[in-house]
């Protein structure tokens, strides 16, 4: 089976983007992009990261994830096998040890058994205790992963924070980040798709255009004060605030990487003009019937 891996590098140099571009667009490392495009996998942190550059790399450059995910995850079968059989090997035969050391290893074995038949016995008294630590440790792991986007009970997109996450940045990690939620869609909203912010204190919008195209930015709302109505230029960033609504026009929204307080907002697979909605979790709705 071909490596899905090597169509990165081709690609990338097809949209005239470099190793750079992409580590900005992307905010991954560039020698970890280097390191996706060769498939050297043994260069890049765990696991938990590497899914979300991938599906991130791919976004970005509009190339199908799955293929890449699932070739990345037979690499780490293959390892841990690997990493099995070393184990296993390194073990020696008790048939050729001495009596003494026959000896000694059986007691190691049942004293290792015994602390594990204490360790479970504790942990049968206290089940409450150990499902509940069970499932904190499986929701904390999800939230580092991704966010999924809930609107009326029913969900609806998921926005990822991969691009924004990077190995060992516990500061990072263990603080509240902004949590950005679409909360209404464009099929019953004419001003586009409105995403709500919270655990912030403003709204921030980052745009770069990975080719040129018209955008239009507005504070306050649809019908608020304009700050930016012209082209953006490949590999240009403009970032945009305000302490309640940023409303924003995209020409070739396939075209842009767009951020709602470093939350990547996924617009691969709009091609017409799209409106997008960014307001805090208080704003009031007095904009609503504005006209962009």
């Amino acid at each position: 089976m071909p490596n899905p891996f090597t169509q990165l590098r081709t690609t990338r140099e097809n949209q005239q983007l470099s190793v750079s571009d992409v580590a900005e667009l992307t905010q991954i490392e560039p020698h970890y992009i280097e390191a996706l495009e060769s498939a050297e996998f043994s260069k890049l942190p765990d696991p938990v990261y590497v899914r979300g550059y991938i599906r991130t790399y791919a976004r970005v450059l509009n190339v199908a994830p799955n293929p890449l995910l699932s070739h990345y995850k037979k690499w780490e079968e293959q390892q841990s096998s690997m990493e099995t059989v070393a184990t296993v090997g390194s073990a020696v035969p008790a048939a050729s040890l001495s009596r003494k050391e026959r000896s000694k290893r059986a007691k190691d074995d049942a004293g290792r058994a015994a602390l594990i038949n204490e360790w479970w016995n504790r942990l049968s008294q206290n089940k409450v205790v150990w499902v509940t630590a069970a499932v904190i440790a499986v929701l904390a792991i999800g939230a580092v992963v991704t966010w999924t986007v809930v609107s009326g009970g029913q969900e609806v997109k998921v926005v990822s924070a991969d691009s924004e996450a990077k190995p060992g940045d516990e500061s990072v990690i263990n603080k509240e980040r902004p949590r950005v939620m679409l909360v209404q869609t464009s099929d019953s909203y004419e001003f586009g798709d409105v995403y709500q912010v919270e655990n912030a204190d403003q709204v921030v919008v980052k745009i770069t255009a990975k080719k040129p195209t018209d955008i239009r930015v507005r504070a306050g709302g649809p019908k608020g004060k304009e700050l930016f109505d012209k082209r953006l230029e490949a590999n240009q960033t403009m970032t945009f605030n305000d302490d309640k609504w940023l409303s924003v026009r995209l020409d070739n929204p396939n075209q842009v990487a767009l951020f709602a307080n470093g939350v990547l907002i996924d617009t691969s697979t709009q091609k017409e003009v799209s409106l997008y909605q960014v307001r805090m979790a208080n704003a009031t709705g007095e904009d609503s019937a504005a006209q962009e």
